[in-house]
């Protein structure tokens, strides 16, 4: 019997390199794209762009420099009753936070429980709110707040 160690099969395993240049698109299987695609356009503000024709009912929306794909079918979006904070979510930034939490808390009211909108405004590095769409997929809203904390601890280690 020749047993090899996993150091040994490491050094016999050729790399191959790989790396990951941009997002192309994040997909989502929802149950009404009608619904859904008034989501991602009224409340998240993307712009519904051309779409193949595929097999699959379907639209495509865009913005910043993201698309995302809404595909016909059968959701596995989180329980509604899971925290938007505890669960996988798309997370967008936005220029002026402010303005975007007036604008969720609006369009909430509009849409009533489907958003289930989430707000934190503790600081400045915990401001986000988090929403859902109509099939419970969560996104989160945060201010461009990287670059203020870069800026800081930069000053700290001066």
């Amino acid at each position: 019997y020749n047993i090899q160690t996993s150091e040994e099969k490491k050094d016999e395993e050729e790399e191959i390199p790989f790396e990951i240049s941009a997002v192309n698109h994040i997909a989502f299987i929802v149950s009404d794209v009608g619904k859904s695609s008034s989501f991602y356009s009224d409340v998240l503000g993307l712009q519904q762009v051309k779409r193949p024709n595929f097999d699959r009912h379907g639209a495509w929306f865009t913005g910043g420099n993201v698309e995302i794909h809404l595909i016909l079918g059968n959701p596995l979006a989180p329980p509604r009753s899971t925290k938007g904070l505890e669960v996988n979510a798309t997370w967008f930034v936005v220029e002026d936070f402010d303005a975007a939490k007036t604008k969720l808390n609006k369009l909430a009211a509009d849409f009533s429980e489907d958003i289930q909108l989430e707000i934190s405004s503790d600081s400045d590095e915990k401001k986000f709110a988090t929403c859902r769409d109509v099939d419970g997929y969560v996104f989160g809203i945060c201010p461009n707040f990287r670059s203020k904390i870069f800026i800081r601890n930069f000053a700290l280690l001066e």
